[in-house]
């Protein structure tokens, strides 16, 4: 696949209001 060489997509990082 295309994505086997694309970086992973970091983790949603928590926003807490």
């Amino acid at each position: 696949n295309v994505t086997d060489w694309m970086p992973l997509p970091e983790p949603p990082q928590e926003v807490r209001q």
